[in-house]
């Protein structure tokens, strides 16, 4: 029995990673974005982005459950999010002149 034709890919990525921001012509900021073509549209899909531990990111729109993403259910079969960062934790440490004594600043 030919088990390969019954497998998918479990994961799809795309790297999204502006190295600095765009605009339009009316000074608007201009999104970056993924792009994803040739899903397979009866299989149980879910979004979410894979950022840093340090970065608290979340969905703040989208008329779709990004847990349970159908495509054979989706208007046009294009489903669009927006993220937005809503915090960043910046970690560190300082070493003291003389002593050498260890300062953590988190």
């Amino acid at each position: 029995m030919a088990h390969s034709t019954l497998l998918c890919p479990c994961s799809f990525y795309r790297y999204v990673l502006e190295p600095e921001l765009s605009f339009n012509a009316d000074g608007t900021a201009i999104s970056p974005m993924a792009v994803f073509n040739d899903l397979p549209t009866t299989s149980l899909l879910t979004l979410h982005l894979d950022v840093p531990h340090s970065w608290l990111v979340e969905a703040v729109w989208s008329p779709y459950d990004l847990d349970n993403i159908h495509l054979d259910g989706v208007e046009g079969s294009r489903v669009h999010a927006d993220f937005q960062l809503k915090n960043i934790l910046v970690e560190g440490q300082s070493v003291g002149g003389v002593s050498l004594r260890t300062y953590n600043l988190c």
